[in-house]
């Protein structure tokens, strides 16, 4: 219990040390919102009384304190703000922009879990053999491509070379798609961010279930199932797979509090209306109120996987002894 309140009490620390870096950062940006958003011309010709109706508005002219005090006040109340770009709310811009994020994710992070899963299992079953060695030759080619780079190689290949899938977005613009039609529009679209992310992310399942299959392929029960002589496919996932599924849980955990991160870099890359082509139109605006929304929910939903890994694991280990 003691161990269970001191790993909650770390946690609050680190949201509340998150919430502040998350005020601070968009206010270390070079230039300000005003600049940003009338352009230097306009500024430049503005009369100083207009410049400070401006920052009012904005209320960028109270002290550096009061706007942290602001917004500390904010956050306790759910109330996220209000955008200076595109003049809504940021909750409104999140519920609009957040779904589209979570349905890479969720679809990249179960593709990726499969395929590591099944080829993890069957390199360790072959380990030291040229299926094992081809496996993991393949896995450490792909983890060394940077997730921008992989992204705009599939680009220019599928898209622009090829034309066998968008070039981006999450739908045909101007479409008026229904029902199934809609769904296999938005699929098709999804297709190659989902890619992307799979091929980024499997070598790390593949690694952890490889690793954990052969050390429990070690184990005295395995031999035994082996001088039985049970099928190949009974041992790889009733003996194996079974033995390594609390240590992929918590892996799944962890790896999807990391694409929270991963992803918004890819949604740039293909145009894909998330919550990265959210901050980066943010970023070119200096829209503090939408930056300090986006980050505080990524940074909440990372130490949300990361506290949900630590607890299957505490859970795990307390039922062992």
């Amino acid at each position: 219990m003691k161990k269970q309140f001191k790993t909650f009490k770390d946690y609050c620390i680190a949201f509340v040390c998150l919430v502040l870096l998350n005020f601070m950062l968009p206010r270390l940006l070079p230039g300000d919102p005003v600049t940003a958003l009338a352009g230097e011309q306009v500024v430049y010709d503005m009369t100083p009384e207009m410049h400070q109706q401006l920052l009012e508005e904005f209320q960028l002219d109270k002290p550096i304190t009061i706007q942290l005090v602001r917004y500390l006040k904010s956050i306790v109340q759910f109330d996220f703000g209000y955008s200076y770009f595109y003049k809504k709310k940021v909750i409104d811009l999140l519920r609009l922009h957040l779904p589209w994020t979570l349905a890479l994710i969720v679809t990249s992070m179960l593709i990726s879990i499969g395929i590591g899963y099944v080829t993890g299992i069957e390199s360790s079953y072959h380990h030291g053999k040229p299926m094992d060695k081809i496996l993991l030759s393949a896995m450490m080619f792909i983890s060394g491509f940077p997730q921008f780079f992989l992204g705009m190689l599939l680009l220019l290949f599928f898209s622009i070379y090829l034309g066998w899938l968008p070039m981006g977005g999450c739908e045909t613009p101007c479409s008026t798609f229904t029902g199934l039609t809609r769904v296999k529009d938005i699929m098709v679209h999804m297709v190659l961010p989902v890619i992307t992310l799979v091929i980024s992310e499997v070598s790390n399942m593949y690694l952890l279930t490889r690793s954990t299959a052969i050390s429990i392929s070690k184990r005295t029960f395995m031999g035994t199932a082996v001088a039985k002589g049970l099928k190949d496919r009974l041992i790889k996932h009733r003996y194996l797979g079974k033995n390594c599924f609390i240590t992929l849980l918590t892996l799944s955990a962890i790896m999807m509090g990391r694409m929270f991160v991963g992803v918004l870099l890819i949604e740039v890359v293909f145009a894909y209306p998330g919550l990265g082509s959210l901050i980066f139109e943010a970023v070119k605006a200096r829209d503090y109120p939408v930056l300090q929304g986006v980050f505080l929910i990524v940074a909440f939903m990372v130490l949300l996987m990361n506290g949900l890994a630590e607890s299957i694991q505490f859970t795990y280990s307390r039922k062992q002894f």
